[in-house]
């Protein structure tokens, strides 16, 4: 594939302009390998966010973040975008921002490269009237930020309540597992003793009377008083 050599300076001093040669519908074909320096002093690039950006023929902005950019060179392959529109970008550079995260709206502009152009040269089998849209992987990237926090978010929200219900329902299991075991005692082993503690209850003082010690036809009044009191029979 093709690939150019730039020098650039941050210094932007007054030269002849450097042009880079695309044809339209071109993706990936040209890679650009330029060197930065600072009044002839190279620039340690590994502080900073690099960003490619140039003014399409018609005006429309392309803005792409340069990735891996350390040392004092950086390789930069020329995007689909960049050859859309036929015709001459005259104003194309490098820019220096900081390394804000992707969710930052706005980063600081460190320094720029003196420009170069890109010139556009028609396909014979393309579009010369298609029309460039503005780009920005600084927004792409924030609004993927965006989108992936609010994933997050959303994915959160679903545990908790996941977890929330989950407890209720174990809750809730607890309780009816707890009546279950109180009724099953109830129909064994307990309702013996019930029935055994309430058989001591019986014909005692004090206690309860059964029907085969009690016949109202042979018990007076005085005497049955005298039996559930304590008194004897």
């Amino acid at each position: 594939m093709n690939a150019v050599n730039l020098y650039l300076d941050l210094s932007k001093e007054p030269c002849e302009t450097q042009a880079v040669y695309i044809r339209q519908g071109e993706r990936n074909a040209t890679t650009l390998h330029v060197d930065m320096y600072d009044n002839g002093e190279p620039v340690d690039l590994s502080g900073y966010r690099v960003m490619f950006e140039m003014r399409h023929p018609r005006g429309a902005l392309l803005s792409d973040e340069v990735k891996g950019a350390a040392g004092t060179s950086l390789d930069y392959v020329l995007p689909e975008a960049a050859a859309t529109e036929t015709g001459v970008a005259g104003v194309a550079y490098f820019a220096l921002k900081d390394k804000a995260g992707a969710e930052a709206t706005s980063a600081t502009l460190y320094a720029t490269t003196q420009a170069f152009a890109v010139v556009i040269l028609p396909n014979a089998q393309g579009d010369k009237n298609a029309v460039a849209e503005a780009y920005s992987s600084e927004i792409e990237a924030m609004l993927k930020w965006c989108r992936d926090e609010f994933a997050k978010a959303e994915a959160d929200r679903t545990a908790k309540n996941d977890a929330a219900v989950a407890k209720a329902e174990a809750a809730a299991k607890n309780a009816n597992d707890a009546a279950d075991l109180v009724h099953q005692a109830l129909q064994g082993e307990l309702g013996a003793i019930f029935d055994g503690y309430l058989d001591g209850k019986k014909d005692k003082p004090g206690g309860f009377v059964s029907h085969d010690k009690y016949d109202a036809a042979w018990m007076s009044d005085a005497e049955f008083i005298a039996y559930v009191t304590g008194g004897g029979a």
